[in-house]
């Protein structure tokens, strides 16, 4: 179950897909920044639902970060861990 990822550096933010063979799978939108309160994105999809954002941070596994319904298209997702980490992946994965 991979959806579309982000991966954020100390250097900066580097943005790559990872689709499976979905119709329209959740992406993760601009504006993409880290700011005082962490790393900030959007996540849009056309499909309503609910959505798991997880964060890759020690090459190990995958944790949940939150936990959201979309109904509008667009959520926006904070992660205030990123201020301190050398690097982190994102997806987001439509629940059932």
């Amino acid at each position: 179950m991979w959806g579309h990822c982000a991966y954020v550096t100390a250097d900066g933010l580097k943005i790559f897909w990872i689709t499976e063979s979905r119709v329209d799978p959740p992406r993760f939108d601009s504006p993409f920044r880290l700011t005082a309160e962490g790393f900030e994105a959007w996540l849009e999809t056309s499909t309503v639902g609910t959505y798991r954002v997880e964060v890759f941070r020690d090459l190990r596994s995958w944790e949940t970060l939150m936990t959201l319904t979309n109904v509008s298209g667009r959520v926006r997702i904070l992660d205030p861990a990123a201020k301190g980490a050398a690097q982190r992946f994102y997806r987001a994965v439509q629940l059932p």
